[in-house]
């Protein structure tokens, strides 16, 4: 191009193009993008009940109104872009890993977001408004193991919320003076009207040396007047 093609004169300008391109055209090229090309790789996809498309063995998501409809994913190295009739609805980073799942919230329905955001952290915050039993009975919940109970804890808080949180907060003062906090201890105490009685949750003093569940006779069996 240096010194073949750009030295002969053209037949139709009758100009050398290197020339020419010196001349005139240079002047007229455009700033290169900010961003290099990149290939590009299209697929047809259907958006699935849980708002998410499959693209290379990963999942991204979409909004939930388009679901079960047939849309196009665009796929380069770092992006992933979502359309449905040459709209674009979504974006994403492309996942790094086969099985990643690339999830906005805002693209899922309202009533699955606080499922998906449920943490035992954010539990433990809930708790600790409603009261410190709270916060100390469902702290223990959390730490079970294998089985952390963070979803019948996300129960019982929902039910506290949306009812009586002072309810809640007497039954697990209740379940705490007396050493037996689980499920469903909390939920019988609140299913039977146990904290709704006095706010006394001090357990009997048992005789000393006693073990921790030892209990007088007369706490089990009630005594009968003579007949």
């Amino acid at each position: 191009m240096q010194e073949v093609a750009g030295q002969r004169v053209h037949g139709t300008t009758k100009q050398k193009p290197l020339e020419r391109f010196q001349t005139l055209e240079r002047a007229t090229l455009q700033a290169l993008p900010a961003t290099a090309y990149e290939a590009a790789t299209w697929k047809q996809v259907k958006l699935h009940r849980d708002c998410h498309v499959v693209f290379e063995n990963a999942y991204y998501s979409a909004p939930y109104r388009f679901v079960h409809d047939q849309l196009w994913v665009r796929g380069t190295a770092r992006t992933v872009q979502i359309y449905r009739d040459f709209e674009l609805i979504a974006t994403h980073s492309r996942a790094a890993q086969p099985g990643q799942r690339q999830t906005e919230l805002v693209h899922l329905p309202p009533e699955k977001v606080a499922g998906l955001t449920l943490t035992p952290q954010a539990c433990q915050e809930r708790a600790a408004r409603i009261g410190p039993r709270t916060a100390e009975a469902l702290a223990h919940l959390l730490a079970e193991r294998p089985v952390d109970r963070l979803r019948a804890v996300h129960h019982l808080l929902r039910q506290a919320e949306q009812g009586d949180a002072a309810r809640l907060e007497r039954a697990c003062a209740r379940a705490v003076a007396f050493g037996e906090i689980s499920v469903r201890t909390l939920r019988n105490l609140l299913k039977n009207g146990l904290a709704d009685g006095p706010d006394n949750h001090t357990p009997a003093e048992p005789v000393p040396g006693w073990p921790r569940f030892a209990r007088e006779a007369q706490e089990l069996v009630p005594l009968c007047p003579p007949r």
